[in-house]
């Protein structure tokens, strides 16, 4: 299981089940975000919108958004 921990302040994160999570930028300018999980393991998580992967290291998920943008992470199997 994910646990996802936020701390956004225009940067909005939902869970979809035990795998995706959606990440929106709420404001009119780019913002770095940082995410903080709990998974066993590391890697590269894909971001399906942009088609890219962002790194997950130490427990962290770390992406820039540009204004009004949302990412799509399919996380790591447990």
């Amino acid at each position: 299981m994910n646990t996802v921990f936020e701390d956004f302040s225009h940067d909005y994160v939902e869970r979809y089940g035990d795998r995706y999570l959606t990440v929106f930028n709420d404001t009119d300018r780019r913002q770095d975000v940082s995410i903080a999980v709990e998974m066993v393991a590391a890697g590269e998580i894909p971001e399906l919108v942009g088609g890219h992967a962002v790194r997950l290291t130490n427990g962290n998920v770390s992406l820039t958004l540009d204004p009004e943008d949302v990412a799509v992470l399919r996380m790591l199997d447990p």
